[in-house]
């Protein structure tokens, strides 16, 4: 999140503000939103059929 170049089109205060919501920890919660999207990558399109 520190990177500008990583997730460049990502509203970062939107992703800081839900998961103030959630009462998370911000590490954990990308983490668990990246493993979440590896299950269905190709449904998101991030990886070739």
């Amino acid at each position: 999140m520190k990177d500008p170049t990583f997730a460049r089109g990502v509203d970062r205060a939107e992703v800081e503000r839900g998961v103030q919501l959630l009462d998370a920890d911000m590490t954990e919660h990308i983490q668990k939103v990246i493993e979440a999207m590896r299950d269905i990558a190709e449904e998101l399109g991030l990886r070739k059929q």
